[in-house]
């Protein structure tokens, strides 16, 4: 059984660790150069977010433990005010509710590595081609010429632009198959910005800001972030508008990439204007901004993750989403875990992984959908919100609640970030928590007390009116980070 992969990135490359568990023969091959040779990444985020189901992921072949060597921990976002000042927010109840903000430069060679070590070949600088269904071979532009390969089963983990999902569409399209693929703008694009190391007691490289922060500039239809990663210094991200969609928050007035052509002077004026810290912190910003090229945001919506027991996505391949979660990472690694699962079920014979890989779909489909959503939305609460008082005086509800009952409430972005519940789950509580805090701040105001002066029955009887009867229809114990929601890895027992 032979399993090529198409795509050496993240997903890619963790998906040769676990199809090595079925079969010697799994290829990789990468469009990009070797990533372990390269300084830099051109274009993509270089700092990611590794949550709970991007570690569990890691734990089922034992490569938890080496990528949190590669990871900074993250405990909560730390907010820099127009006026200069900056506000801590953490994320959990707990000392132990953080996220890790890792290098995907240094995550993916190490996951290539592990790959390799562990029987999988690795071909870098080949362009997929084409594809012919008939044989399902793949055929690629290499450095010395032309290369064809058969496989057995192709995988696309080849990146929202997926070259393996645009030929399959076509061919299912050829066969009589209304299949679609749309890319949704965001209405935001971006550039990057690395702030430096700053020189501190006996010479020593330290971080300029507190590493331990996930920091945001909210300044409303545009925005700063930075993220630590392991060298001292940050990786930082502007978002500004493009005008390719309609955003939910104010936007006047506010320049685009475009507007503002790379001239310095422009963007001097735009981080004087908003972000008085930035020139101190970045003393070579208007370089850095004039001279990089800017992205833009979109999420990805398929109708068909596979063809037949031949060729399947998964990944962003089949459903990125825009980064305003920090789970695009979380949700391929989970996509692997999961069309595993049913692989492992299915077995790899034709008529096994056609099962196989529409039950990935079924099961996958709306979680992806949801998380997609959430992202979408959690945009609006990193650029906008964060900053508001009547948002912070509901997180502090909120977090009054969850450090009292961590079992019977916890936020969305908890249950996103430190637990394996379904998204689609998380996102239908989501409603259901608010409804919560909207009681909760009511009775607050009539009684002219605050949430912890309540009596606690009262409390629970709030949560049991919105919440709980939520959580025990669909078995979800919020309290138990370990849980699985995943299908097992072997088919059940009659």
């Amino acid at each position: 059984m032979h399993i090529l992969i198409n795509g050496g990135g993240l997903a890619g490359a963790l998906a040769a660790v676990f199809f090595l568990q079925h079969t010697k023969q799994v290829t990789v091959v990468e469009k990009r150069s070797d990533i372990r040779k390269a300084t830099a990444e051109s274009g993509r985020s270089i700092n990611l977010i590794l949550t709970s189901r991007g570690l569990f992921a890691l734990r089922q072949v034992n490569l938890e433990a080496a990528a949190l060597k590669l990871c900074v921990p993250v405990e909560g976002r730390s907010i820099h005010t127009q006026q200069g000042q900056e506000q801590f927010q953490p994320y959990g109840v707990s000392p132990n509710e953080v996220n890790y903000s890792v290098s995907r430069t240094q995550l993916n060679a190490m996951l290539i590595e592990e790959a390799e070590r562990r029987g999988a070949r690795f071909f870098f600088e080949h362009e997929l081609t084409s594809i012919d269904f008939s044989n399902n071979c793949a055929s690629y532009k290499c450095p010395s010429g032309t290369l064809s390969m058969r496989a057995d089963v192709i995988f696309g983990a080849d990146g929202v632009g997926s070259p393996v999902r645009q030929r399959m569409i076509k061919q299912l399209a050829a066969e009589g198959v209304k299949a679609s693929e749309t890319m949704e703008r965001l209405g935001i694009s971006y550039k990057e910005l690395t702030f430096p190391h700053v020189v501190g007691e006996g010479n020593k490289r330290v971080y300029a800001m507190n590493q331990r922060g996930l920091h945001i500039w909210p300044r409303g239809a545009h925005f700063l972030m930075a993220l630590a990663d392991k060298s001292e210094t940050f990786t930082g991200t502007m978002y500004l508008p493009d005008g390719s969609a309609e955003l939910a928050v104010p936007s006047t007035g506010v320049p685009t990439f475009d507007d503002l052509k790379n001239d310095a002077s422009q963007y001097e004026a735009l981080i004087a204007k908003y972000y008085p810290d930035v020139p101190k912190l970045v003393p070579d910003y208007k370089q850095q901004l004039s001279s990089r090229d800017h992205g833009f945001l979109a999420t990805l919506r398929t109708t068909h993750w596979h063809y037949k027991g031949q060729v399947c996505l998964f990944g962003d391949a089949a459903h990125g989403v825009v980064p305003f979660f920090g789970q695009g990472m979380n949700l391929a690694f989970e996509s692997v875990v999961v069309l595993n699962r049913f692989i492992s079920q299915h077995g790899l014979s034709k008529d096994g992984l056609e099962t196989a890989f529409q039950r990935f779909f079924d099961h996958h489909y709306h979680s992806a959908v949801s998380i997609a959503n959430m992202a979408i939305e959690n945009f609006t609460e990193m650029s906008f919100k964060v900053s508001q008082a009547e948002f912070l005086k509901r997180k502090q509800i909120e977090n009054a609640v969850e450090s009292k009952f961590p079992k019977l409430l916890r936020s969305r972005y908890y249950m996103v970030t430190k637990t394996l519940i379904p998204y689609q789950l998380v996102q239908a509580a989501g409603p259901r928590v608010e409804s919560c805090i909207n009681d909760l701040q009511a009775l607050c105001a009539s009684k002219n007390t605050t949430v912890d002066k309540l009596p606690d029955e009262v409390v629970i009887a709030v949560i049991d009116k919105h919440l709980t009867p939520f959580f025990q229809e669909h078995r979800i114990v919020v309290g138990d980070t370990a849980m699985e929601y995943y299908p097992p890895s072997t088919r059940s027992k009659v």
